[in-house]
């Protein structure tokens, strides 16, 4: 729009300037101004700017180069990596006109300016509600950036020189060795702003290249933990408080850093927070503070061990124990007696869904009858970004590929659609909202784990005889359908295992994934390819068109040699079908497949054999023989192979994905 306004062309990739233009602008004036000197054209100088309507930019640029200058637009976030570039190239010039950060020679007025950037660094995270604030090392400088309801998004560029006296000052605020970069340390800092108070917690990490890389935590002291006031729905609300009801057990929230499994857990706690009860924490680091509790914190430098503060907490008579994470044997063993002697236990674990914290718990040594009569509850979950209010609206035909693929699985179209706006930063999204798998343990699954069953299967359909259903991927889907968030945002927190969860819970079939246009959803934009193998001349040219309808990349391969040669040049190849010639007798067939397996086994992929029709009992021979992957007949339709592809990739199998259903 501004190149249209202006009547300038846009540039978007921008070749290394020349240093004879270079030299003729400080560093400090072309980052202040965002402008380029690029090359000279006769007597014309080519100058890319971002902002063509900056008269004192223009003033600027005909004071250095004279009238003879032409413009072109380029994106502000491009041309600020193209100035950092430019003078990393010329290093020596970027000390002319910019700080002198030598603390012997650092003048006053510009040892002042350190502490100014820091402060307005913290400022501009503070109001666009950044959970964390990054300054890394970047080429020409060090890059900051900020988590905004989940997504890192740059601030801008900073000088090398300027980023590490920025690390300094940071360091010496959390109380750290500011003299130290070679040793991780962590810090705190207590900031108020706008009359609020936040909890800064600093954390500084070595890196390649005697770098340091710096993060920030901000914890706002104002937050109020309440079910209430959550992003649950009242169904998941109830479920938390029945949890938190129990009068012994243990409770877990599971999921990845960042999914919300702390709030969650403060949430729980606070409604539990009265003055009946005696509440005790083991936290590292204790990330909230709560009046009425007990919180202390694990510091393993000094031996203070999340067992060790546990065994004390149990002589200080508490009702409820809140563990920041059970992480070990020990701490496991400790939660879980915990439990049996009549206390409510409160904690979490690192795993992707909620029934996987069972094996991982039997993995760590509980035994099973403790495990049964002890464990209350799980929750998996994660966090969704929130459809801005301001911008949002009603999806208009024609559907993009996810939402009709979504409308076509759940019969129910996606109720609203990302656009942008300047109040959510031109991201579509502001905020963000949890969606959960909860699960209390009742008879049916508690007889389970009293056997120590691990078998996932068996362990979800006990819960489907209790009603206890709910994945994480239908609970992103009533909030598509709802208009709180989209079908890409599930998508990209999901993956691909959303669409097979959504066709399992709504009975439909499984949309063709590979054509889906998974460019905002995955990040990935290009098709899914497999390798066709074996007889050749049964994959006929309709087969093959068929293929490529289905949004499949072809290869072709007639031996497994040629096979193997194929993946290897060829490392996008998700999937191998092979064909088996329909006059090879039993003992050919083994043979055939043991030279295909010792070629492609080291790829570990999935694959599809196809076989003759009225040799059925090949499938049997193979599969004693050592085989692992699936088979499917040659009469079999191309949907139904299409199908098997899609469940291939959407669950994420390798090349033993046959050995379920043998």
């Amino acid at each position: 729009m501004l190149a249209e306004l202006s009547n300038l062309e846009v540039v978007e990739n921008i070749d290394v300037p020349l240093d004879t233009l270079i030299n003729k602008v400080p560093y400090k004036l072309a980052i202040t101004f965002t402008f380029l000197p690029l090359r000279k054209e006769e007597k014309t100088t080519i100058i890319a700017i971002s902002n063509p309507f900056d008269d004192h930019l223009h003033e600027m640029i005909q004071f250095i180069f004279g009238i003879n200058y032409r413009c072109e637009i380029t994106p502000p976030k491009i041309l600020e990596l193209a100035i950092a570039s430019a003078y990393d190239k010329n290093s020596s010039l970027i000390d002319k006109g910019s700080l002198d950060l030598d603390e012997s020679q650092m003048a006053r007025s510009e040892e002042k300016q350190i502490p100014q950037l820091a402060r307005q660094l913290l400022k501009n995270a503070i109001q666009k509600n950044a959970s964390d604030l990054h300054i890394q090392p970047f080429v020409g400088g060090s890059a900051v950036r900020i988590r905004v309801d989940g997504i890192l998004d740059r601030l801008s560029i900073i000088q090398t020189n300027v980023a590490h006296a920025v690390l300094r000052y940071f360091k010496s605020l959390g109380g750290m060795d500011p003299t130290s970069s070679i040793l991780p340390q962590d810090g705190r800092i207590t900031l108020h702003e706008s009359g609020h108070e936040y909890d800064l917690r600093i954390s500084v990490l070595p890196i390649q290249g005697r770098q340091e890389k710096l993060v920030i935590r901000f914890l706002n002291r104002d937050t109020v933990y309440n079910l209430s006031t959550s992003s649950f729905s009242l169904d998941e609300i109830h479920t938390l408080r029945r949890m938190g009801a129990n009068p012994s057990g243990v409770v877990l929230i599971c999921g990845p850093t960042g999914s919300g499994k702390t709030t969650t857990l403060y949430s729980m706690l606070s409604e539990l927070n009265v003055e009946g009860v005696s509440i005790a924490t083991a936290e590292n680091p204790v990330e909230y503070n709560m009046p009425g509790l007990a919180q202390s914190e694990v510091n393993e430098k000094a031996g203070l061990t999340f067992a060790k503060v546990l065994r004390s907490i149990l002589r200080q008579d508490p009702d409820i124990i809140l563990i920041g994470e059970i992480r070990d044997q020990e701490t496991a063993r400790i939660a879980m007696q915990s439990a049996l002697t009549g206390h409510l236990v409160f904690s979490t674990l690192h795993t992707n869904d909620a029934l996987s914290a069972i094996p991982r718990l039997l993995d760590l040594e509980i035994q099973p009858t403790i495990l049964a009569d002890s464990l209350a509850g799980i929750v998996s979950q994660r966090m969704l970004r929130r459809l801005c209010e301001n911008c949002c609206v009603k999806p208009e035909a024609p559907l993009s590929q996810v939402e009709e693929a979504f409308s076509s699985t759940t019969k129910v179209k996606p109720a609203k659609r990302a656009v942008g706006c300047d109040a959510c930063n031109y991201t579509g999204y502001k905020g963000r909202l949890a969606i959960t798998e909860m699960i209390e343990v009742e008879s049916e699954l508690r007889e389970l784990l009293r056997f120590g069953e691990k078998d996932i299967r068996k362990l979800k359909q006990a819960c489907e005889k209790q009603n206890q259903n709910q994945t994480l991927s239908l609970s992103a889907s009533r909030l598509i359908i709802s208009g709180e968030t989209t079908v890409e945002e599930a998508l990209r927190v999901i993956g691909r295992h959303f669409w097979m969860d959504l066709a399992l819970q709504y009975k439909s079939d499984i949309p063709n994934i590979n054509q889906l246009n998974h460019d905002n959803a995955l990040n990935k934009s290009s098709n899914a390819s497999i390798l066709l193998t074996g007889s050749l001349e049964y994959f006929t040219e309709d087969f093959q068109n068929a293929m490529g309808h289905g949004w499949l990349n072809v290869f072709l391969a007639g031996s497994p040699k040629e096979a193997k040669s194929t993946l290897k040049e060829n490392e996008d190849i998700d999937f191998v079908i092979l064909d088996i010639d329909d006059h090879l007798n039993e003992k050919e067939v083994i043979e055939l497949i043991e030279n295909y397996l010792a070629a492609l086994a080291w790829s570990r992929i999935p694959a599809l054999i196809r076989l003759p029709e009225g040799k059925e009992n090949f499938k049997e021979i193979l599969i004693r023989e050592g085989a692992t992957s699936r088979f499917i007949s040659k009469t079999s339709p191309v949907n139904d192979i299409i199908s098997e592809i899609n469940e291939a990739l959407t669950k994420n199998m390798d090349y033993s994905w046959g050995v379920d259903n043998a």
